[in-house]
């Protein structure tokens, strides 16, 4: 748990919504939350890095996303962190249920438009991750764990692109294990995704010449 008792992968997508109730258009947003999950679950003990591979506590964390990915995760034991944060089930669909039924969220009819209930709290969680990106020392393992990772993608509101310092690698408690692997996979995406929609654009450059 973190900030309010909220997980990871609540802040993070709370703070992935945009101010016209839509969540923030980016490619690499799935495979974040994704992301923060696993760190939830490393943050709970129910995930750990052993000589062998993944060691996993299946017991119930309470928190409906992380166990779903757990579950996944105890049936294909084989796979590795980077093909969970690829290809994992769809922890954007279950994190939103977990916030609409929390009321933390609610939807407008009949629209995937949500609004938070609490935005001063989403406004003071975004005032502390920018603190954080710009040298503070983060408050708790899980916003270290959070720092990092939208360090990495960003939001509409806060730059992405950046490459973790040591101090907020050191601060992210019992996930610390795994962020180096979840910023190298993220940011490798992210590099692709750019040079993909570099490429994009000198096509279009391109054809539009008579």
């Amino acid at each position: 748990m973190s900030v309010n008792g909220l997980h990871v992968a609540t802040r993070l997508l709370r703070l992935s919504l945009r101010p016209d109730g839509r969540l923030a258009k980016s490619p690499l947003l799935a495979a974040t939350v994704r992301a923060a999950l696993l760190a939830d679950l490393a943050e709970h003990g129910a995930l750990t890095g052993g000589a062998t591979g993944l060691e996993l506590d299946t017991t119930p964390t309470g928190f409906e996303p992380a166990d779903r990915l757990l579950a996944g995760v105890a049936a294909q034991p084989d796979q590795t962190l980077e093909w969970w944060v690829r290809r994992g089930p769809n922890s954007i669909r279950d994190v939103v249920a977990e916030l609409l039924g929390a009321g933390l969220w609610i939807r407008e009819d009949g629209r995937s438009r949500f609004w938070d209930t609490e935005p001063a709290g989403v406004r003071a969680d975004a005032a502390r991750l920018r603190s954080v990106l710009e040298g503070a020392v983060a408050d708790t393992p899980s916003t270290a764990v959070l720092a990092v990772l939208l360090g990495v993608t960003g939001t509409d509101a806060l730059a992405g692109g950046q490459h973790p310092t040591d101090a907020n690698l050191a601060a992210c408690g019992s996930a610390r294990w795994l962020m180096g692997d979840l910023v190298d996979y993220l940011l490798a995406r992210r590099r692709l995704l750019a040079a993909a929609a570099d490429d994009a654009r000198v096509s279009l450059f391109m054809n539009s010449i008579p």
